[in-house]
């Protein structure tokens, strides 16, 4: 298995990408290496082409907020690259107003917004709750980023 600058190196030689460009993150999703697998396998799939993660948590951890144009390197629960993504479009919203189109974007499940209701508000409570701070699915606020697979690896 290719490193990650191994990985992205090649996927800007055969996407004949500026060879300057940089990735912004390179992250698994989830929160167990299972979880990361599953969500790796339908980003490379295309079946998933939407994330959302928690606003506040930004804002908590000083991270910098993701941007339309930002690529980043999606790496499997064993930490290892797979693809490589390209943001096409960012917002913030509350948790409440997320919709089915982005429930099914995400890919998840039964691609219900009743099943990206629940495991995302599992989900956020345990990471807003190891930042010390409170989920609450009325006026807590999540950043959606909706994006295309770039670089797919190939076995």
């Amino acid at each position: 298995m290719p490193t990650i600058e191994e990985f992205f190196n090649t996927a800007k030689q055969e996407l004949a990408l500026d060879p300057h460009m940089t990735y912004r993150s390179a992250d698994s999703f989830g929160d167990s290496p299972e979880l990361a697998d599953t969500i790796a396998d339908l980003i490379v799939s295309g079946k998933k082409t939407a994330t959302s993660s928690g606003f506040e948590l930004y804002m908590h951890d000083h991270e910098p907020m993701p941007e339309v144009g930002d690529v980043n390197v999606v790496l499997n629960g064993r930490q290892e690259p797979v693809a490589v993504t390209y943001l096409e479009d960012t917002f913030i919203k509350p948790f409440a107003s997320v919709d089915a189109t982005q429930a099914q974007l995400e890919g998840e499940g039964d691609l219900s917004l009743t099943y990206w209701q629940r495991e995302h508000a599992r989900f956020f409570k345990t990471a807003y709750a190891k930042a010390g701070l409170t989920f609450d699915p009325e006026t807590s606020m999540v950043v959606i980023e909706r994006f295309r697979v770039l670089y797919p690896f190939v076995d």
